[in-house]
């Protein structure tokens, strides 16, 4: 997986890998690109990066994220873009 940078704060933040953003972490769920750039690892963080990870598709991983933030917190999903002039 390379080199693993955190920037965080409040036990939550971003994995940097060659100045780039690679993941995320809150706590101790992590959640970083694989290799491929295909797939997604997820799972608890541990001092050697993720510990037993479980490896899905990004598009399930997306899917996954947005259809959690529809249920439990709508709010963060803005449909103002739909009044913007294309």
């Amino acid at each position: 997986m390379g080199e693993v940078v955190s920037i965080k704060k409040e036990n939550k933040g971003y994995n940097i890998v060659d100045e780039k953003v690679s993941g995320v972490f809150v706590e101790n769920i992590v959640a970083i690109i694989s290799d491929d750039k295909i797939d997604v690892l997820i799972g608890e963080k541990c001092d050697e990066g993720i510990e037993n990870p479980l490896q899905v598709s990004m598009k399930d991983m997306n899917e996954f994220c947005l259809m959690w933030l529809l249920i439990f917190n709508e709010s963060v999903i803005k449909e103002d873009y739909l009044d913007q002039p294309t």
